[in-house]
């Protein structure tokens, strides 16, 4: 378990470093990262951390275990390898806002939510090392506390101007029928 999450990191590091070194490099190769046994084993373990419900197959962690989670995992790598995989209808519920009202909340399928996280765990390091160190919404590491922390920081160095942007209910308000 240690040593496959200690593979992870460094496969993480390797292609976090060959994208920052070199910002002209193409990663052409890297769907057959994304089924790797121990990635997706490493997928499944962080999205079963995360405690969340079954999707429209009614399929729970519990029953993956039950049946077998390396040929649940090894199936999905094939189905990947022969291209033949297809995702999952999405189950759709109502939760209350905060302030009042309902969203809808999508749940994916377990197998859906194990293989966004392989995307993830794939594409990430690669992405993140070519974003511009001011950013900080939804990247790892990264808070609206540190955020606050750089400021303040910038108001010490004599800089007099802050820029906000909240894009409020952005996903909310596209127009879904025109996707």
């Amino acid at each position: 378990m240690v040593s496959t999450c200690n593979n992870i990191r460094r496969f993480q590091r390797k292609q976090y470093s060959k994208s920052k070194e070199d910002l002209d490099y193409r990663f052409y190769s890297v769907y057959d990262k994304i089924y790797r046994y121990d990635i997706l084993l490493e997928s499944y373990q962080r999205c079963k951390s995360k405690r969340g419900r079954a999707g429209v197959d009614g399929i729970t962690f519990s029953d993956i275990e039950k049946s077998g989670l390396e040929s649940w995992l090894l199936e999905i790598s094939a189905r990947l390898q022969d291209r033949s995989y297809k995702p999952e209808r999405v189950k759709r519920v109502m939760i209350p806002k905060p302030g009042g009202g309902e969203r809808e909340l999508g749940i994916p399928t377990i197998k859906d939510r194990v293989l966004q996280m392989s995307c993830k765990i794939v594409l990430e390091p690669i992405i993140e090392a070519r974003l511009n160190e001011g950013l900080y919404g939804y990247r790892p590491n990264r808070s609206a506390q540190l955020c606050a922390e750089q400021v303040r920081s910038y108001l010490k160095k004599g800089y007099t101007q802050v820029y906000d942007c909240d894009l409020r209910d952005y996903f909310g308000s596209i127009p879904h029928d025109k996707c």
